[in-house]
């Protein structure tokens, strides 16, 4: 056995490690009670090297890769607690460096900005309103009317159980963020054009579907009426306090305006010939 660098296979400070000339088998000690911790490598013009760890087995770039996605989750997570709790414009990027314990320069490697740090916390808001819609669907497979129905449920449920989701997707959706400093590479960018685009497409199938199965009337256009409904919906989820307070001087409650009344009106507007009570 000779002896050779740490840092030369990338294992922790302080440790010895060992090769054998043949097998290039590095050992690295660790307490009884840890598992064994190897190290093969190959020496050529590039070194490749793959870590074992219990029953874990990666190369070293893949590792490098999973701290960097642990680390990019923890800034988001942090971002996500300030932004919540204090909003976006009272929040910088100075704040959450100190929430995730980071200098400002390596968070800067993750993010170019605010805008686009943000722009992560639609995405998560994105994929709950898809997982929402697209679950409340699964469970009334057999049903077109509650299908129709799930759609505008599920967008006031997101609306009212996960309000500040709800709030950071609403504020893309209304363009806040068109004319700042977005990322234009931005992974996250990319993925939520594609799930705005298949949230939209679900709708359209399911009101298209409605049509086909005649509970809707054949001269609407359905891809004019999926527009219509998620955008009235999404209005009715964001309705301002000002005007529920106007609803309730006028004797309603405005609750049951949200989820009952306005929703048989919609349905109305599109032309459902008849309707049944699933909520």
């Amino acid at each position: 056995m000779i002896g050779l660098p740490v840092a030369a296979v990338g294992l922790l400070p302080g440790h010895r490690c060992g090769v054998r000339k043949i097998s290039h088998l590095f050992s690295h000690p660790f307490p009884a009670s840890k598992p064994l911790y190897t190290v093969k490598i190959t020496i050529g013009y590039t070194v490749n090297c793959v870590a074992s760890y219990g029953d874990e087995t990666m190369t070293i770039a893949d590792r490098k890769a999973r701290e960097k996605m642990y680390r990019r989750n923890d800034i988001i997570n942090a971002a996500e607690k300030l932004f919540f709790a204090k909003g976006y414009d009272n929040v910088s990027m100075e704040d959450i460096a100190k929430e995730v314990e980071l200098n400002r320069a390596t968070l800067y490697l993750y993010f170019k900005n605010k805008e686009t740090l943000y722009l992560a916390i639609v995405r998560r808001a994105a994929l709950k309103l898809r997982d929402l819609t697209e679950g409340r669907l699964n469970k009334n497979e057999a049903d077109i009317y509650e299908k129709v129905d799930a759609l505008g449920y599920s967008l006031l449920y997101f609306a009212q159980f996960h309000a500040d989701y709800f709030r950071a997707y609403r504020d893309f959706q209304m363009g806040r963020f068109d004319r700042l400093d977005i990322d234009p590479e931005s992974e996250d960018l990319k993925e939520l054009a594609e799930l705005q685009k298949d949230y939209v497409a679900l709708w359209f199938k399911v009101i298209n579907d409605g049509k086909s199965f005649g509970i809707i009337k054949r001269d609407i256009d359905p891809r004019l009426a999926a527009v219509l409904m998620m955008t009235a919906f999404e209005g009715i989820a964001g309705m301002r306090p000002a005007l529920k307070e106007e609803i309730e001087s006028w004797g309603i409650d405005a609750g049951s305006f949200e989820w009952g009344d306005f929703r048989f009106f919609l349905y109305d507007l599109i032309g459902i010939k008849k309707f049944k009570q699933t909520w």
